[in-house]
């Protein structure tokens, strides 16, 4: 499988918001002096806890909605 292949089956999987999320995270933590990859969050479980954590603290309250999720 191709690597646009298997980007496309993660936003089909995880939603364009969620794909748009990680993006703003990834300027976040650049702004913030560190430096990770999209695959370390797609792949590596601590790095995704570190995400959603912050989705739902940063991003969802941003963006108007609960702490539940979407």
């Amino acid at each position: 499988m191709s690597i646009l292949q298997d980007y496309e089956e993660q936003i089909n999987f995880l939603g364009q918001e969620t794909i748009d999320a990680i993006s703003e995270y990834l300027t976040f933590l650049r702004q913030n002096g560190t430096t990770i990859l999209y695959s370390d969050i797609i792949y590596k479980k601590s790095e995704w806890q570190k995400f959603d954590n912050w989705r739902k603290r940063v991003y969802n309250i941003k963006y108007g909605r609960n702490t539940k999720g979407d």
